[in-house]
């Protein structure tokens, strides 16, 4: 199987338990007039949680190094433009952290219910970055960091889009309108900013 050339790779990293497998790539799904090639990536490689059959993401370099091996693995099954990274709570720390540390690899990073520390990674400030879509719970403990974390993306010159979710704690968006906001969010990750056609990744 081929993904077009225009299609979108989506690579979402999963959250603390979460006892899925990792896979290169899925069959890709339409979104708008693009084809979207979907991965999920899941810590199967690195620690379990106590007492679960679920893994955990413990170690930069190991979450780093899985999550990019993925990208690239599929890159080179399939014809996949621009990178779109997504993750739910610790799998959104990881995202938040990666999209930071290599804001050349992603066209956008949507990081669900996760926690923004300004001291785990510097931001880019120039070059190739990627547009945010801070998406969380309103009753989420962390949702504040997002506040903050919309402050200083914006500051650093990145487009960021911060979606608070009325009545949410630390939870996906569910039911209809979760699937409303989810593919809306999609939707405005995918689109291309004037000046970065033909930047890489995108």
């Amino acid at each position: 199987m081929t993904a077009s050339p225009t299609s979108c790779g989506v690579t979402r990293t999963s959250s603390h338990g979460n006892k899925r497998h990792h896979a290169a790539g899925s069959a890709p799904v339409r979104q708008q007039d693009q084809q979207v090639l979907d991965a999920d990536v899941a810590p199967d490689a690195l620690r379990q949680v106590r007492g679960t059959n679920g893994y955990s993401w413990v170690y930069r370099d190991e979450s780093e190094w899985l999550v990019l091996r993925t990208i690239d693995a599929a890159r080179k099954r399939w014809t996949i433009g621009p990178v779109i990274l997504a993750g739910f709570s610790q799998g959104a720390n990881i995202a938040l952290m990666l999209g930071q540390s290599h804001p050349d690899r992603f066209h956008a990073v949507i990081p669900v219910s996760g926690h923004y520390e300004s001291d785990v990674a510097e931001l880019p400030t120039d070059g190739p970055r990627p547009r945010w879509c801070l998406l969380i719970g309103e009753r989420d403990p962390w949702a504040p960091t997002y506040t903050a974390a919309e402050r200083a993306f914006s500051d650093a010159g990145m487009r960021v889009r911060r979606e608070v979710v009325p009545g949410l704690g630390h939870a996906m968006p569910r039911g209809g309108s979760g699937a409303a906001l989810l593919s809306d969010v999609l939707e405005w990750a995918v689109e291309t900013d004037p000046g970065t056609a033909g930047r890489p990744g995108s």
